[in-house]
């Protein structure tokens, strides 16, 4: 009978450790499986944080370049506009020298009028 009766125990403490150990199997599956979730989530996390990078480091070249692009136009612009202003220049005294030769002519077109009235009255 205490045999019997330490059987019943033994088995009692087998079936609740049995339990025991399945909770335990079933608690580390869970762990395993959120494990794993957390996993593929980092791999997700990595991706489009290598995304990002590639978008940030293209995005900086591409704001570089028309920094450069911006300046290189700009310096032309500068250059073209200091040679319409030189040509400008040139074009204002060239018409300050045909105005000058105009007012020349007028003049002696005048004189040679004034020779011709006289040239007319002495005949």
């Amino acid at each position: 009978m205490t045999l019997s009766g330490d059987c019943e125990e033994l088995r009692t403490q087998k079936t609740i450790l049995e339990q025991k150990k399945l909770r335990l199997d079933n608690s580390v599956q869970g762990h395993e499986k959120e494990i794993r979730q957390l996993e593929v989530a980092k791999k997700n996390l990595d991706a489009e944080m290598k995304k990002l990078n590639t978008l940030f480091y293209k995005n900086t070249d591409m704001q570089e370049k028309l920094k450069n692009d911006n300046f290189n136009i700009e310096n032309e612009f500068k250059q073209k506009l200091k040679e319409l202003e030189n040509e400008s220049i040139r074009l204002e005294n060239h018409i300050s020298n045909l105005k000058e030769q105009k007012a020349d002519i007028l003049a002696e077109i005048v004189e040679a009028e004034r020779q011709i009235l006289l040239w007319e009255r002495k005949i």
